[in-house]
């Protein structure tokens, strides 16, 4: 053994070489002018961590929390930069239509006034008595959101859209050769009453004619809060919480002429009904996602509880010889003319289902379909009475009230 004064020692030189049957360490004291050579030898083999490739990493090995929520393991795309959004979609939508009663017809007996009268087998509806406007309109929706957080956990999203006015017109007219009238109801028979307003019938009643125009409009949207609920894999579902408005408008305008034989007096008569709902409420509801490769489906479900305001106009004007008749009445507005609102609890549901492909990170192109429903709607057609033998004073006639239909749009995420 040599031993070598710590004082004495000038310098230590280490140097290390690998052997195939372990590790040895080389050390090389130099005292004065003498070299002291030692080698010491470690046969245990050292252990060196393998380093796991980027293809081996699975999710669950994620150790580290996330930057943005904190959570360890997040299984959501935090690092997707994209956090806003914006999507516009064209709607081909139909709606429940405007349930009207016979409002024009005709009769092929021009031998008795009297038969020009509904019940009749030679008596023909010209218009009325079925549901109008019930095509499908097109029209537009626009959402605009954004990501509070960059793991898509929680977000504000607004959205609105508008149908297509869908319009009614109905016109007819005769010289007096073919008859043609607004009919009416008697609830007490009486034979000296008509049972229709005649326009045209021969010996009676020349250049009869009638024009019934009408519209609806729809239009409505939303705010709403959606909180991640859970996610799995490839899959999401979000609940929501928010705020609902929808406005539908419906206006029904009949006129009509007809000149008198005897008098030749011009009359004319139009009767108005208007009809207005706003509505107001809360909605909760939930929205799932799923993805597939370049494929995102979402399902949605919520529904509105408030408060549906309904507000019904009735106006009526007669004229002869182009001189109105005072008071203002025309043949269906008349104890029944006015103003009228009230408030009702109304619930409204609302269902969709959406197929998305993705074109690139930030675009997406989307088709789905679309279903809103009220419980609690005026409509202009439901508040036109028939009756003129019995005084007949307003009262609220609401029912249902949907639109549904298809969606394609384009969605933009940035």
């Amino acid at each position: 053994m040599v031993l070598i004064p710590r004082q004495a020692m000038l310098g230590i030189l280490v140097l290390g070489c690998f052997t195939s049957s372990g590790m040895a360490i080389e050390l090389r004291n130099t005292l004065g002018d003498q070299q002291v050579i030692r080698q010491v030898s470690f046969l245990r083999p050292i252990e060196v961590e393998t380093p796991i490739l980027d293809e081996e990493l699975q999710v669950g090995d994620i150790g580290a929390s996330c930057v943005s929520c904190g959570q360890h393991g997040c299984l959501l795309d935090c690092l997707l930069p994209a956090r806003k959004w914006a999507k516009f979609e064209y709607l081909l939508w139909w709606r429940k239509g405007m349930e009207l009663p016979p409002l024009a017809i005709t009769s092929s007996d021009a031998a008795d006034l009297n038969n020009l009268r509904l019940g009749l087998s030679t008596t023909t509806t010209l218009f009325g008595g079925e549901t109008v406007g019930t095509e499908a309109r097109p029209g537009g929706r626009v959402s605009l959101g954004f990501w509070l957080d960059d793991c898509e956990r929680c977000a504000v999203e607004a959205r609105f859209f508008s149908l297509g006015k869908q319009r009614i017109s109905f016109n007819a007219a005769s010289a007096g050769a073919v008859p043609l009238g607004r009919p009416i109801t008697n609830t007490i028979p009486d034979p000296d009453d008509p049972t229709s307003r005649t326009l045209a019938f021969p010996g009676f009643n020349t250049d009869g004619s009638i024009n019934v125009t009408g519209r609806s409009d729809v239009l409505g949207g939303d705010v709403l809060y959606r909180l991640l609920g859970c996610s799995y894999d490839n899959s999401r579902m979000y609940l929501l919480a928010g705020y609902q408005y929808a406005r539908l408008n419906e206006e029904l305008m009949i006129s009509d002429s007809t000149t008198i034989t005897a008098t030749t007096n011009v009359q004319m008569i139009t009767d108005r009904f208007d009809t207005r709902n706003e509505f107001h409420a809360g909605e909760i509801g939930i929205a799932y996602e799923c993805f597939y490769d370049c494929w995102q489906f979402d399902v949605l479900a919520k529904v509105g509880f408030g408060r549906m305001k309904q507000s019904v106009s009735i106006a009526g004007t007669t004229t002869n010889n182009g001189v109105p008749v005072a008071p203002p009445v025309g043949l269906l507005a008349l104890d029944n003319q006015g103003e009228f609102t009230q408030n009702k609890f109304a619930v409204s549901p609302e269902i969709g289902a959406t197929a998305s492909y993705f074109l690139n990170d930030n675009i997406q192109l989307s088709f789905g379909y679309s279903f809103i429903y009220w419980s609690s709607v005026a409509q202009a057609g439901d508040h036109i009475p028939m009756n003129l033998n019995v005084p007949s004073p307003f009262a609220f006639n609401d029912k249902s009230y949907w639109v549904h239909g298809l969606n394609a749009g384009i969605d933009f995420r940035y």
